[in-house]
């Protein structure tokens, strides 16, 4: 992994753990990226859900709105990704995650 920020703020030791123990797996490559695609998001879901709260304690409506549609953005992009994977692998994604 490269020390790039792709949109997370700090080095999560889940995130790359998981993202190893993919890369290590047995499955194929297209369910390989389809697991990193949910780790990666699913992680970015939850520290922005992180950000919304700690903007509603401190009554930061302009980071408050920020985080809200971030978060929007990037489960909309779930749900693009998870139809193409259906409608190209014809499977859901959500079986994927259950894989291991």
């Amino acid at each position: 992994m490269s020390d790039r920020n792709p949109g997370y703020k700090r080095k999560d030791k889940n995130l790359i753990a998981g993202c190893l123990e993919i890369m290590a797996s047995d499955l194929s490559e297209v369910d390989r990226v389809a697991k990193a695609f949910v780790l990666v998001t699913d992680a970015l879901i939850r520290e922005t859900e992180n950000e919304i709260e700690l903007a509603r304690a401190m009554g930061d409506q302009g980071n408050l709105v920020k985080d809200q549609i971030k978060r929007n953005v990037i489960e909309f992009v779930q749900g693009i990704f998870n139809d193409a994977y259906w409608r190209v692998i014809g499977r859901k994604v959500e079986d994927v995650r259950e894989q291991s």
